[in-house]
């Protein structure tokens, strides 16, 4: 595989990510938190910063690559690391 091919691929995993992230900010801002309960706050919380984390880990391998491709030019790469986002995260933010 092409490194322009990886670096498609992986633009598409971050553009996924960030579009996964803002849906659920809109979801969680339009919660009631006074309504939750302390453990589905901090949930929730330990989900955000999964996301964050994978978004901006999503990001520095996109720009990685792009900086190698500048170097190296469209080499073969014979592996990518993929991002998704993991089940649990899917239904941190929905209570019990």
């Amino acid at each position: 595989m092409l490194l322009s091919t990886c670096i498609d691929i992986i633009a598409s995993d971050y553009a996924r990510i960030v579009r996964y992230g803002e849906r659920r900010e809109r979801f969680l801002d339009a919660l009631d938190w006074s309504q939750m309960t302390p453990e589905f706050c901090r949930r929730t919380s330990m989900a955000d910063e999964c996301v964050n984390e994978e978004t901006a880990e999503a990001w520095l391998y996109l720009d990685h690559l792009e900086h190698r491709l500048a170097r190296e030019g469209d080499v073969p790469i014979e592996m990518l690391a993929r991002f998704v986002i993991p089940p649990h995260l899917l239904i941190a933010a929905v209570p019990a």
